[in-house]
C-alpha cells in the first residue's frame, strides 16, 4: 500500500484548521468580550497614530494581543541553576 504523502499533509492540515475552528466556536463569552475591546483598542490607537506608520503600528499590535501573555520569568537564571 503506497503511502500518498500529499493526500497525508492535506489532511493533517485539514484537521489542524478543523481544530482552530472548534476552538474559535468554543471560546467563552468572555474571551470574545475581551477580544472586540482589544479589537476595538488598537483601532483607536491606529486611527491616532501617524498615517505613515498606521499600517505597521496595526499589525504590531494584532501581533502583541493575538495570543496569550508572554511573562518571560526565566526561573532557571534566576536559581543560577546550569
Amino acid at each position: 500500500m503506497p503511502v500518498d504523502l500529499v493526500g497525508a499533509l492535506v489532511g493533517w492540515r485539514v484537521s489542524l484548521v478543523g481544530d482552530a475552528g472548534i476552538r474559535l466556536v468554543r471560546r467563552s463569552s468572555d474571551e470574545r468580550a475581551l477580544r472586540q475591546a482589544i479589537t476595538l483598542a488598537i483601532d483607536k490607537v491606529v486611527k491616532q497614530a501617524d498615517p505613515s506608520s498606521s499600517e505597521l503600528l496595526y499589525l504590531g499590535l494584532r501581533e502583541c494581543f493575538s495570543g496569550p501573555p508572554q511573562l518571560g520569568l526565566r526561573i532557571l537564571e534566576m536559581l543560577n541553576v546550569n
